[in-house]
């Protein structure tokens, strides 16, 4: 029937990660067979799920998420004056809703290691959830009330501000499809530390632009993290690998597919 109203149908999945398993699992008729199965083609943001998706459909394509222009470089220093954070020192930044697929516990463990070797660096995570109480707990029993830091939920106007006074921005989550604060964080040049998840290891292909780390291993998230701590980054280096990835060349690659796809069945 879809068929018959559209000349060419594609569906770009694109949700919370929990959600897209859950429906891959629960091999619901609808979900499966007809709006997976019976349309021309699928995007997903990541590549490690294509397979997943062929199950349905042999013509899957994996194109990324991307960042908006509202995500650019500014100067280290006006962006912690503007949010009243000290110039000298080391911050990380990390964002997120506090629930514990995005795994702060593990980055709260790996912030007690690194605080037992360095005494200049702070953390602070952005966002509120239903975990903060937890969290608020685990940093309290690990004495790291100066050190780690629940901002709770931020203005929108604010996070590239957060983005930019930082010197690098942490992801330790369990499970993601291609985090857009990865994307955001590498569009104001700087680099992401962050769990080989969904497909981050996709986009951080060098340690020119990052590093990444197990999941639910607060030993190797602390390790890189000091790595990092210690790394002169080269944020033009990464802002000009992140140009790839703006919401307008991302458009650009999704009509660019439309437009083959659209070529082939004609």
């Amino acid at each position: 029937m879809s068929n018959k109203v559209f000349r060419y149908i594609i569906i770009s999945i694109h949700e919370n990660i929990d959600w897209f398993y859950q429906e891959v699992g629960m091999n619901h008729t609808l979900i499966n067979n007809a709006a997976w199965s019976e349309v021309d083609a699928l995007i997903i943001v990541n590549k490690k799920d294509v397979p997943v998706l062929q199950r349905y459909k042999d013509q899957v394509y994996a194109i990324p998420n991307g960042f908006s222009p509202a995500f650019h470089p500014i100067d280290t220093n006006i962006a912690r004056e503007q949010l009243g954070l000290p110039k000298d020192g080391k911050i990380i930044f990390t964002l997120g809703n506090l629930i514990k697929r995005k795994g702060f516990n593990y980055l709260i463990d790996a912030m007690g290691q690194v605080c037992c070797q360095r005494d200049d660096v702070i953390c602070f995570i952005g966002k509120r959830g239903p975990e903060r109480d937890n969290l608020q707990k685990q940093i309290d029993q690990l004495h790291l009330g100066d050190k780690v830091k629940l901002l709770g939920s931020l203005p929108g106007d604010q996070l590239t501000f957060w983005m930019n006074a930082c010197d690098f921005f942490v992801l330790a989550s369990l499970n993601e499809g291609n985090p857009t604060v990865m994307f955001e964080a590498l569009g104001c040049g700087k680099a992401f530390v962050g769990t080989k998840v969904g497909g981050v290891a996709e986009i951080i292909k060098s340690d020119d632009y990052g590093l990444t780390v197990e999941p639910t291993n607060s030993y190797d998230l602390a390790e890189n993290i000091l790595k990092a701590l210690e790394r002169e980054w080269d944020r033009g280096a990464i802002l000009t690998y992140a140009e790839q990835f703006t919401w307008e060349n991302i458009s650009k690659a999704v009509l660019n597919l439309y437009d083959r796809l659209l070529y082939i069945k004609s």
